[in-house]
């Protein structure tokens, strides 16, 4: 059975109303998502072990840090070539915007979703002016989350930038030492 079609039982995180998932958007998403780790970042617990449960019950490899500082730990360490970041506006010592700007002055250009539960509007077109692929109000609706992580992917792979072609290109190139 397709990983979403199994998560036909999800509900909008913070009301009662039933969630269907769209059986088509399974093996789409997952052919799009193969290969991507998605880094969640959101000081909430409880929001923190939802979209992990969420990613996870959907296939995809899943790092979460409760704060700004676990995750660029994480990140720095992380030889990675395609990912996902999801982080909340409202996080302890950097807030999601700066982290956005931090994790873009490091050189990465992988689509970032910023999440926030008070839907300022200044703040969105501020995270969305700095480069970030969306800004969800929470609560969020799984599927949606899913179907924009998964346009997030499809727009990355589509028009890789120049951080992102170098870094291909160092992957895949074989050390001078051994040619």
């Amino acid at each position: 059975m397709d990983s979403l079609q199994s998560l036909s039982h999800l509900e909008h995180w913070g009301s009662s109303a039933r969630l269907p998932i769209n059986p088509g958007l399974g093996d789409h998403l997952m052919q799009e998502l193969q290969g991507v780790t998605v880094f969640v970042v959101e000081s909430d617990d409880g929001v923190r072990g939802s979209l992990a449960w969420l990613l996870d019950s959907a296939g995809l490899v899943v790092a979460s840090d409760a704060t700004p500082l676990g995750f660029l730990c994480r990140f720095r360490r992380t030889r990675l070539t395609r990912g996902l970041i999801i982080a909340d506006t409202r996080l302890p010592l950097i807030n999601g915007l700066e982290l956005q700007r931090i994790v873009r002055a490091m050189g990465c250009d992988w689509p970032m979703i910023l999440t926030s539960g008070s839907g300022e509007v200044n703040e969105a077109v501020a995270a969305i002016k700095d480069g970030a692929f969306d800004y969800i109000e929470k609560p969020m609706c799984g599927r949606s989350l899913l179907q924009r992580l998964h346009d997030a992917a499809r727009q990355f792979d589509a028009a890789p930038s120049a951080a992102n072609q170098a870094r291909q290109r160092l992957t895949l190139r074989p050390p001078r030492w051994r040619t």
